[in-house]
């Protein structure tokens, strides 16, 4: 699952985030033994204690979007992570501070055999148990 981005000192995804959010929250309205954990990351620009609030914040964000889209709240958790987990550990330039601003998705549990990764036809479906057999 792609990261999620933000701009500095702020809670609103950017825009180029969502569609990797609206594929998640379809994998995990069609795969409903899937459990995510939601961790979200700040850049050091701040205090520790301030970034710890922003990513619990920006965790929490992205928990209720995907609750908006249909996912069950049973399927999710979240965890603010701030500033102790960075990409780029002495970051330099705008570009590795930026990278550090992230939300990932870690996937907890899952069941392999009944696993959806997009919507398939029925003809397809067919095709498949006909192949295996």
């Amino acid at each position: 699952i792609p990261q999620v981005y933000y701009d500095t000192d702020s809670v609103q995804v950017r825009p180029k985030s969502l569609p990797t959010l609206d594929s998640l929250a379809y994998l995990l309205i069609h795969n409903k033994d899937v459990r995510v954990e939601i961790r979200s990351h700040t850049d050091q620009k701040a205090s520790e204690e301030y970034n710890m609030k922003l990513s619990r914040k920006r965790a929490q964000n992205i928990l209720q979007y995907l609750i908006f889209k249909g996912v069950y709240p049973e399927q999710l958790t979240s965890q603010g992570y701030g500033e102790s987990l960075p990409i780029i550990p002495n970051p330099q330039t705008e570009e590795d501070f930026a990278a550090n601003r992230r939300t990932e998705f870690k996937i907890l549990n899952y069941n392999r055999e009944k696993f959806i990764l997009r919507d398939q036809s029925e003809e397809e479906i067919k095709s498949e148990k006909n192949s295996e057999e």
